[in-house]
């Protein structure tokens, strides 16, 4: 039994790889591309979460999508640091902070001042794109 389980995941995984290859190669001949932009507001997010998040985004299939994060007056040292680490690491990525806690609605659109994208898509802090 062992095996038959072993072989129907192994399948189903190789399935996967193969449409996540033919999903490329139909992207690839696509003559334009919308730009996506997702918008992240964060708040003294643990450091986890906001790499999950950034991560979710930036891993997609997809290229044509930038990620505006708005740091919303964040008091924990680290949430800065990760925000300047992963905008440096990918050019996708732009961030801005406010100097004193706004409210969602404000953050979001601080974040949205930055877009230069068709399309825009809203995600919650701690929350990841499949």
């Amino acid at each position: 039994m062992k095996n038959k389980i072993h072989k129907s995941y192994t399948s189903q995984i190789e399935s996967a790889d193969e449409d996540l290859s033919a999903i490329g190669q139909q992207l690839a001949g696509f003559e334009y591309l919308p730009k996506m932009s997702i918008l992240l507001v964060v708040s003294d997010s643990d450091e986890i979460w906001i790499k999950r998040s950034v991560e979710s985004v930036l891993n997609q299939l997809y290229p044509s999508v930038e990620l505006c994060i708005c740091d919303n007056a964040s008091e924990r040292p680290h949430v800065k640091e990760a925000l300047e680490e992963v905008a440096e690491a990918d050019n996708r990525v732009k961030v801005c902070a406010l100097r004193e806690p706004e409210n969602l609605e404000r953050a979001y659109n601080q974040a949205l001042s930055m877009t230069t994208g068709d399309f825009v898509a809203l995600l919650g802090q701690g929350d990841e794109l499949s």
